[in-house]
């Protein structure tokens, strides 16, 4: 039961044989601040006040029973809230069910002994009446003072049925951090506390406040783990940077108002631990972009070194800005591939000075390559003195067809040019073929293990490169099949040639000559 031993047994309580028991806590009493037994003697009752700061020294919690065990007695002391609250009733039993405190019909929800202030707004809630208001207001009743302009008179109804807490509130003094306020007086701390258990913790109190419940461990981690979870889904799906920061903003700030309604609607009232959800978030944001920009910047490395020179610097830097639009896996694809070759090379070759040979060479190929990556065409590799490229890939390319086309048109006009050039500087004038065919055909690495190629292979490829062997035949500088006719037929000048049938093929084959 509740009751209160002498001040002299107080006293005499020693540090060694305190100890805490089930989910009261200790109190510490010093020999240089007894508790007199006048003062016990004169008073209704006591109460313990003290405050129980967290760890940024924000008051939230409160004891609101402490257990002392000195010698062979056990004492027990309320806090001053719960004293003032079960005044004139302190034989009542006290039992512990459902983590809560069951005093007669109050419930005093309690968690390792302490109970969550049950905060009814900010300081100013409860009326706050100056000590001097109060004594000039006695002294004018009786006749003491005549003018009552210099301060608010209070009559000795307004303390009728009240209860009323005496403390300072001036700066410096009775003042404390509190989750409502940082600045809140302590007198109103003990009124809010007194509030709590007369009227929040009456079971038969129709009008009371429910009292907050704080999430369990368990929830808090799985809290954690859903929301840093959701977090680096939405991360890693976005593309975006600034989408990805904006979208990670967005649903920090819905965590928090949802914690914050969770924590006010009078019906739930639940604390839930918003700060390590918050931080772990910051910290899975920082190392999913962390993470993204290295594998992005690794990604971007390699198309840059697979591209770099491969492809016109257009292509490269779309790939460059979406590196997830290339693919590193071997996939069939239809598209465009073109063979160029210079006729008569081998005995040219043996006509002219070696040095003066690469020289016009080098030229010469420099303007091809330059043509295909023009019209956005991947250049694969140089076969001596031929060019293979193809069109459709790294990127998706719709009319490849008709650019694989234009390509082989403007290396005709080209050499013309250079051959004016070459003759005016006496160097021999060069002839090209060119073969163009579109269809299915397998694109991606290919070689060995130390020298890897990103190249087209199929039965589509070998057939251009028939193609272009075919113009000497056909003494056409460009021929294409019917499969790439059949794409540009409507946008460039084509007439039909011949239905061959070439090398690895059973099926004879309708060719065209680009005029």
């Amino acid at each position: 039961s509740l009751g209160f031993e002498p001040a002299d047994e107080i006293e005499n309580v020693n540090s060694k044989n305190r100890k805490l028991f089930e989910t009261l806590n200790n109190i510490t009493f010093y020999s240089n601040s007894p508790i007199y037994k006048n003062f016990l003697d004169n008073a209704g009752g006591i109460g313990v006040i003290n405050l129980i700061p967290g760890e940024d020294t924000v008051a939230r919690y409160t004891i609101p029973l402490y257990r002392i065990v000195s010698e062979d007695k056990i004492l027990y002391l309320p806090s001053l809230s719960l004293a003032v609250a079960l005044f004139g009733d302190t034989s009542q039993k006290i039992e512990f069910k459902n983590n809560s405190w069951i005093i007669g019909n109050r419930q005093i929800p309690i968690n390792d002994g302490k109970l969550l202030v049950n905060w009814h707004g900010k300081k100013g809630t409860y009326k706050n009446i100056s000590i001097a208001d109060v004594i000039l207001s006695d002294a004018l009743e009786k006749n003491k003072i005549q003018n009552a302009n210099l301060f608010n008179e209070i009559k000795p109804e307004f303390f009728k049925d009240k209860i009323v807490v005496i403390g300072q509130t001036s700066s410096g003094t009775d003042i404390h951090p509190t989750a409502m306020e940082m600045v809140y007086p302590g007198p109103e701390i003990i009124a809010t506390l007194i509030d709590n258990y007369l009227n929040d913790a009456d079971l038969t109190n129709p009008k009371r406040r429910k009292f907050i419940t704080e999430a369990p461990f368990w929830s808090n981690v799985l809290t954690v783990m859903l929301f840093c979870t959701a977090i680096g889904y939405f991360i890693m799906r976005t593309k975006s940077i600034f989408s990805g920061i904006i979208l990670f903003l967005l649903m920090l700030v819905f965590f928090i108002l949802l914690s914050v309604v969770i924590f006010a609607h009078p019906s739930i009232r639940i604390s839930i631990n918003m700060v390590y959800p918050v931080v772990f978030a910051v910290l899975t944001a920082i190392g999913l972009y962390v993470y993204k920009f290295y594998t992005e910047s690794q990604s971007k490395k390699v198309i840059e070194g697979l591209f770099g020179k491969f492809v016109s610097p257009q292509v490269l830097n779309k790939l460059l800005e979406n590196p997830d639009s290339f693919s590193v896996k071997n996939q069939r694809k239809n598209m465009s591939v073109l063979f160029s070759d210079i006729r008569g090379f081998t005995t040219l070759s043996e006509a002219i000075n070696p040095d003066e040979l690469v020289s016009q060479l080098n030229e010469y190929l420099s303007a091809m390559v330059d043509i295909v990556l023009k019209y956005g065409g991947t250049f694969d590799k140089f076969i001596g003195d031929a060019v293979m490229a193809f069109y459709g890939d790294p990127l998706p390319m719709e009319n490849h067809a008709k650019n694989a086309v234009l390509t082989a048109i403007e290396m005709q006009k080209k050499l013309v040019e250079l051959n004016k050039k070459w003759a005016e500087e006496g160097k021999p004038e060069l002839k090209i073929g060119v073969g163009i065919n579109t269809g299915e055909m397998v694109v991606g690495y290919m070689g060995s293990e130390q020298i890897v190629d990103y190249t087209v292979i199929g039965d589509n490829v070998n057939l251009a490169s028939r193609l272009e062997s075919l113009t000497k035949e056909y003494k056409a500088g460009i021929i294409i099949s019917e499969s790439t006719y059949n794409e540009v037929y409507n946008e460039i000048n084509a007439e039909y040639v011949d239905e061959v049938k070439v090398k690895g093929k059973n099926i004879a084959v309708k060719i065209y000559k680009v005029n």
